[in-house]
């Protein structure tokens, strides 16, 4: 199969991170304020793609493609024939894309840029420079620019020369074809395929005569039949530079004299060469080929004519991820009535969701591959595909599959590519016989599902009839030619209910004498056959549970004949019973019943044991699944009107609760688990070293089981050093046994000369017989031998004997040696069972564990989703302690509950706990009030608690935004600038500079190229430590937020990558990692003031890649790598950064490395990651009174190994991988858990991913789409709230910190609001904050929004300024980032900097002030204006650009 060339993210051999596949080509975040309003800049960030905007970034030119935001409509097609449906499709983007291209292309032509239109999707490609970048993002019709994909060969899995000894290839005769033909006559005739692939050798002897421009009288026409858009072909004909293409359309058409390779030997084809040996497949081909596939052209490229188009085309190419790049092209075949067949991809070692695109598509039919004993290849990629839907569609042959070659030979190749290419055959046969469906897409899809031969492989979810490894079953072109309409043709349509209420998933079957054609009722209870053959039908409407019904329909040619059915529910019964324990105990045992072969399931109670089913009239087979682990499923005959009481015995592992091995009872057992010889064994060795018990080596048990373990350890010993021994059990009765067999479990490691081996003797060591010997390795094995030869032993002794061979070698290992079978007994006690709620809110409660206080045994209270009859809450366990005696719930949070239980002896107690805690109400959500500058306003806020347990708050409070205030208008000062005034000077001005923030820009690179470093901010710093560029690095650097400079730091303890890093109180915390391959524990901690190191408490385990937050003075690490293959852990370690100590709390949702976590609304907030597949989008809460995690509203894009931070109290991410782990994003996002939503912020200038970020917002470093390390910096301004909650609300505050409120009592908090500007009011407007009322209740916290309108002081006005720049050629244009200078009589200046549109406005007292207007590289312009109160005067400046030249003209002056 062809496959797509994707760049790889390797990750360091001793650093393995995750290592996963990227392409180019990905999409920037489109943060599109309207283009409308846009600059040129803002567009191109926008729209392009960053490596696109790299490669331009050196003068350089670039080709790239250009893709419209619209596409043609195509709706309402379906009842055209295909030749009309082809011409539809064709005109409609011919003029869609001739009037959406039009502007654009007249730019293009008017800077005589070589350009290339497509219309087939909606897109231009082109070759240009940053300057056609810019000015073609600008037009609004613009949606992406995108650089040009890399696409080449993946070949075939196995590809050998070969002879066609048979008649017909094996994978024809497999799907019945032969039958077809004989029967039907379906050969493929009047019917036209084609193939995107390398070509074609046209005059293959299998091939030539079936070529459409074969003339027949020796001479060719390649009009309209072959495309070569390269022109890779040294002449018009057709060529193949490699056997792929060739061997895939001999699938589907080859015939050689007697010898036949296709399926269709009847159909004609033509084909177009999208990729080749040389060039692969450039993403122009294909696109090009595509277009062609629909409306073929003449040799020179002209004259398209869809109705020459084909009518199936097969392609053996794609890509192992999803890339939508070509959905659009698929949906648009299938429009035209052109049925497009898929090859899922050779991924299949991979496992489960490896299927590739554009198999992948919902509306690409592809093709897994078997072998020629139907068994699927280990290649054949697997499903399930997108949104769970079964991937392959069908599975073909494609092992060993014999076509056509070049030169005129044969070869067998090997892979999904030669699987589709039989099913495309198959459409051939099917539309020949039946003409009707010609273009019917959705009529030959259910014609291919519901023939294909159903083969169960339910490894990857599905069942036998439709599952993920050979989807619908083995195709078969027989029965689905059979089932195909081969005459005049009518449709059939109706519905079926039962009585007011529609039924669906209702079975519809057409029946003839001859042909059965199946469909089923859609979710309103409508169905429809869009083509049967004209004639008399017998239809019957089945669905379980209701009576089927059968009525004969005429169907007549041309016409659509309806029939509706009501159907009767079916005479039912009841079928009833208890399921209980059927090894001893006999307690009723809570299990999942399901009847067989229909959607009907309950629940046993788990109380009772007891169920219930009401069923139609009838036999069934029960399936009875055990809830309680350790029993496996068992299944029971039963009949309506019938009791069935099931016992499910416990499954051979013995270890369901109440049940136990009595190892005592065998005849020989020893573990090994002392670390010395076990009593009454021996060893016995002829040389000094011998059989040793405490694993010298460390090796730890590889044997298979655990524990200790018996060694003998060559290796260890050294080279020289001879071991022969023998390590002998005591002396045991076989006739005691109740098997006579040794079991034993073992881990042989050979080298050289060592042997194994396993001997017996009956007569006390005179004699031994060996019962087992290895001279090679043989690993982590149970091994039993028969002992039947030897039961009437009373005195058998068993002997392991390992020799060295005298030679260096390696070593055995022996452990749980066993004579007999141990049987599985009960153990005394009994089941205690019930439900746990929540005393507040009276619901369940999940996650209480209940404790048997004597004998420690647990039960945790959990969710029931699939037994509707159980609530949730529901806990079980099982007790060796009968009688009365005391259990406790508790659950973090809540209040523990103590009470008897009285257990009773291989019976159920039952009993419910209810937990109380401290809960807090507060009496209002917001607070809104209105100041004048200069007053104040407080409100109440009172907090009662319901509960019934103490809860202490803390309260806070937190940013929000600032909406400046409007005026009327007063005057607009002139727009020339008047003469020059003098500047106002004071020796005490006063400086007010607003800062302009939410846009990224670049700060100094980061001294060295790296990816995988940690940093955290403090103190008006950024630190970065760690990486590797080269190497690992120790090296650690300090961003200073005000000078913009690094400056190096005292290096770090070890050259550490993927740490996580945290700065409270003014040191810097730096934890984990891996350094080389070792992955570290250690806690690091760097003083700024000393410029020293030292170390704190290690983490409980080792970690890297984590999640990291900081939420009150503790440091959060969630997830993360447990070593350097980067297996995700869902462990959460909390350290307490005043005492220096760790705790684990409970454990991530879900296991995660390379996610996100930080503080917001006081809570730490976790997102994105890797499970170990593709990125996640799930975002979590840490709820700290219930140490639990509660789910938050999904990342709007799933992402791993992203940059993060908090700032501004929100978490913010940027950069990381995509889903499909095949392109990278520059997309910034912020989550505010006191809103739990996300909001898009400004699209970073890189795409990166394993870069890192700290509040301020500095993002440094990290790793390209080629992997290459990057040292880029970049500086999101305006985050610089790097506490929990921002920056101090200073208009804000509350008569108290910290209250307890008791229960049952109220505690009233004092809230004030300040306009003065002593509080930081400086303009008038409205102000947005919030109150954080954050508690240790298990409810989590609370939130007051508070809202402060602030009117202006009667003496004030609003000064709004106006810059433009004049250039030198005399164009306008709105000036930004130029410095505006309001000076006051009195020495006070206020500093403005002007805005994207030149705008700048502020507050200021009445009165005349001196504006001063500048930016360099243009003159300075001074105006004086007077600010009215209640108005805005608004003041308009032009600046000239500098370093004009003038010519003298009779005019005056010429500035050019």
């Amino acid at each position: 199969m062809i496959r797509s060339r994707r760049r790889q993210l390797y990750s360091v051999a001793f650093a393995a991170g995750i290592a996963l596949p990227l392409s180019l080509g990905a999409a920037p975040a489109n943060a599109d304020p309207g283009i409308e309003n846009m600059t040129a800049g803002e567009a191109v960030a926008a729209k392009a793609d960053a490596d696109l905007v790299s490669s331009l970034a050196s003068g350089a030119e670039a080709e790239f493609w250009i893709n419209l935001d619209t596409q043609a409509n195509l709706s309402s097609l379906d009842a055209l024939s295909k030749e009309a449906k082809g011409t539809a499709v064709f005109e409609a983007k011919t003029q869609h894309a001739k009037a959406t291209q039009a502007n654009l292309i007249e730019l293009l032509e008017e800077q005589g840029v070589d350009y290339q239109s497509y219309w087939m999707v909606n897109t231009i490609h082109v070759t240009g420079d940053a300057d056609l970048l810019a000015d073609v993002a600008l037009l609004t019709e613009v949606e992406s620019l995108t650089p040009l994909r890399e696409i080449t060969f993946e070949e075939p899995v196995q590809s050998i020369e070969a002879t066609l000894d048979e008649e017909v290839a094996w994978g024809v005769e497999n799907i019945n074809s032969p039958q077809a033909w004989a029967d039907f006559g379906a050969l493929g005739e009047d019917i036209v395929v084609a193939n995107i692939d390398t070509g074609v050798e046209f005059d293959h002897p299998a091939l030539v005569n079936s070529y459409r421009g074969n003339n027949g009288d020796g001479t060719f026409s390649h009009d309209y039949n072959w495309f070569d858009p390269d022109g890779l072909c040294s002449t018009d004909a057709p060529c193949d530079d490699h056997d792929h293409g060739t061997h895939t359309m001999g699938t589907m058409v080859g015939k050689e004299d007697a010898q036949t390779v296709g399926v269709a030997p009847g159909a004609k084809w033509i084909a177009a060469k999208g990729c080749s040996a040389s060039a692969g497949c450039p993403d122009t081909a294909l696109l090009g080929s595509a277009q062609w596939i629909l409306a073929p052209t003449d040799m020179a490229g002209n004259n398209p004519d869809p109705s020459k188009a084909p009518d199936v085309v097969n392609n053996s190419w794609g890509s192992d991820s999803d890339d939508p790049w070509f959905e659009e092209i698929v949906q648009s075949w299938s429009d035209a009535g052109i049925f497009s067949s898929w090859s899922n991809g050779n991924n299949g070692e991979a496992g489960c969701e490896s299927s590739g695109s554009p198999g992948i598509y919902e509306h690409s039919y592809s093709s897994g591959a078997y072998d020629v004993n139907d068994e699927i290849a280990y290649f054949s990629s697997r499903g399930p595909g997108r949104d769970g839907a079964v991937k392959p569609n069908i599975a073909a042959p494609g092992v060993a599959v014999i076509s056509a070659d070049a030169g005129g030979a044969y070869r067998s190749m090997s892979g999904t590519s030669m699987a589709a290419p039989h099913t495309a055959g198959v459409v051939a046969q099917i539309w020949s016989a039946a003409p009707s469906l010609r273009g019917d897409i959705a009529g030959t899809w259910e014609i291919l599902n519901t023939t294909a031969r159903d083969t169960a492989s339910t490894e990857c979810g599905g069942t036998t009839e439709n599952n993920n490894v050979f989807g619908e079953g083995r195709l078969d072109a027989y029965a689905a030619v059979a089932a195909s309409p081969t005459g005049e043709t009518g449709s059939l349509e109706g519905s079926v209910v039962s009585g007011d209420t529609a039924l669906s998933g209702v079975a519809l079957t057409a029946a003839t004498a001859d042909r059965t054609r199946e469909t089923t009722t859609n979710d309103e209870g409508a169905y429809r056959y869009g083509a049967l053959v004209a004639g008399e039908y017998e239809l019957t409407a089945s669905k379980f549970g209701y009576i089927s019904e059968t009525v004969s329909v005429s169907v007549t040619a041309g016409e659509t004949a309806v029939a509706d059915f009501d159907l009767e529910a079916a005479p039912s019964g009841s079928v009833s019973g208890t399921v209980n324990d059927g090894s001893g105990h006999g307690w009723p045992l809570y299990s999942k019943i399901t009847v067989d072969g229909t959607d009907r399931v309950t629940h046993s109670d788990p109380i009772t044991g007891e169920y219930s089913l009401d069923l139609p009239d009838g036999t069934y087979t029960l399936t009875v699944d055990p809830v309680i682990d350790g029993y496996d499923n068992y299944s029971v005959e039963v009949a309506t009107g019938t009791e069935s009481n099931v016992s499910v015995p416990v499954a051979d592992a013995c270890v369901a609760p109440g049940y136990e091995f009595d190892w005592d009872a065998l005849t020989l057992r020893e573990d090994f688990e002392d670390g010395t010889t076990p009593s009454g064994w021996t060893v016995d060795s002829r040389t000094e070293a011998s059989w040793v018990f405490d694993d010298p080596d460390g090796r730890g048990n590889k044997t298979g089981s655990e524990g200790g373990f018996a060694i003998a350890d060559d290796d260890y010993l050294g080279s020289g050093v001879p071991l022969d021994s023998d390590l002998i059990s005591p002396v045991f009765d076989l006739t005691a046994a109740n098997t006579p067999a040794l079991t034993f479990a073992s881990d042989y490691y050979h080298l050289t000369g060592s042997s194994a081996t396993v001997s017996i003797t009956t007569d006390g060591g005179a004699t031994w017989t060996e019962l087992w010997k290895k001279t090679a390795s043989d690993r982590g094995k149970t091994v039993s031998l028969d002992l039947a030869s030897y039961a009437s032993a009373t005195e058998a002794q068993v002997k392991f004997t390992y020799l060295d061979g005298n030679a260096y070698a390696w070593y055995w290992q022996v452990d749980d040696v066993q004579v007999g079978t141990p049987e599985c007994v009960t153990v005394d006690g009994g089941l205690v069972m019930g439900h746990v709620l929540d005393a507040n809110t009276g619901g369940p409660l999940n996650g209480a564990v209940v404790t048997d206080t004597v004998t420690g045994a647990t039960g945790t209270s959990v969710e029931t989703p699939d037994d509707a009859n159980l609530s949730d809450g529901y806990y079980w366990m099982f007790t060796t302690e009968t009688g009365a005696h005391d259990f406790t719930a508790s659950r973090t949070g809540w209040q523990a509950e103590t009470t008897s239980i009285d257990v009773v002896a291989d019976g159920v107690a039952t009993q419910g706990f209810t937990l109380g805690a401290g809960r807090i109400e507060v009496d209002t959500t917001s607070i809104s009030t209105n100041v004048t500058m200069g007053g104040s306003w407080t409100e109440e806020v009172t907090l009662t608690n319901t509960g019934s347990a103490p809860v202490t708050v803390e309260v806070g409070e937190r940013n929000g935004e600032f909406v400046p205030m409007g005026a009327p208008s007063a005057t607009s000062a002139p727009m020339s600038a008047p003469a020059t005034t003098d500047m106002v000077t004071s020796a005490e001005i006063e400086t007010i500079a607003p800062n302009a923030d939410g846009e990224w820009a670049p700060v100094a690179n980061y001294p060295t190229a790296v990816f995988d470093a940690t940093s955290a901010s403090g103190d008006g710093a950024t630190y970065v430590v760690g990486g590797i560029g080269s190497s690992a690095t120790k090296a650690a650097y300090k961003f200073d937020w005000e000078s913009g400079e690094w400056s190096a730091i005292a290096d770090a303890p070890d050259a550490v990558m993927q740490a996580r890093a945290a700065f409270v109180d003014g040191k810097l915390y730096v934890f984990g990692g891996w350094a080389g391959s070792t992955t570290l524990t250690k806690t690091s901690i760097y003083d700024p003031e000393t410029n020293t190191w030292s170390q704190g408490a290690p983490m409980p385990a080792t970690r890297a890649g984590m999640g990291i937050g900081v939420v009150d003075g503790t440091v959060y690490l969630v997830g993360g790598c447990d070593s350097s293959s980067c297996n995700a852990t869902d462990t959460v370690f909390a350290y307490d950064v005043a005492g220096d100590s760790w705790s684990t709390l409970a454990n991530y949702p879900t296991v995660v490395s390379h996610g996100a976590c930080g503080a917001s609304a006081g809570t730490l907030v976790c997102a994105g990651g890797s499970d170990g597949g593709e990125g996640l989008a799930a975002t979590y809460a840490y709820n700290k009174g219930a140490d639990s995690w509660e789910a938050r509203a999904d990342m709007p894009v799933g992402l791993w190994a992203m940059a993060f931070t908090s700032a501004n109290d929100m978490l913010v991410v940027s950069n990381g991988v995509l889903p499909g782990n095949t392109s990278l994003t520059n997309a910034t996002y912020g989550y505010d858990a006191s809103s739990d939503s996300w909001t898009e912020l400004a699209p970073s200038g890189t795409q990166l991913y394993r870069g890192t970020m700290a509040c301020g917002i500095v993002k440094a470093t990290g790793r390209t789409i080629s992997n290459a390390a990057s040292g880029a910096a970049e500086r999101l301004e305006g985050f610089d709230g790097c506490d929990a909650g921002g920056a101090d609300v200073t208009w804000l505050s509350t008569d108290t910190q910290t209250v307890t409120v008791n229960p049952g009592e109220s505690v009233t908090i004092e809230v004030t609001m300040s306009g003065k500007e002593a509080d930081g009011i400086t303009q008038p407007g409205t102000y947005h904050g919030a109150i954080a009322l954050n508690n240790d209740s298990p409810y989590g916290s609370s939130v007051v929004d508070v809202t402060m309108a602030v009117a202006p002081k009667a003496n004030m006005g609003k000064a709004a300024i106006a810059v433009s720049a004049v250039a030198c050629n005399g164009d306008t244009a709105a000036l930004a980032d130029a410095q505006v200078q309001l000076l006051a009589a009195d020495g006070t200046r206020v500093d403005l900097t002007s805005d994207g549109t030149g705008n700048a406005a502020h507050w200021v007292k009445k009165g005349k002030y001196t504006v001063i207007v500048s930016k360099d590289g243009w003159a300075a312009a001074v105006q004086v204006v007077t600010v009215k109160a209640g108005k805005t005067t608004s003041a308009a400046f032009a600046l000239s650009q500098l370093g004009c030249t003038a010519t003298k003209t009779n005019g005056g002056w010429l500035i050019p």
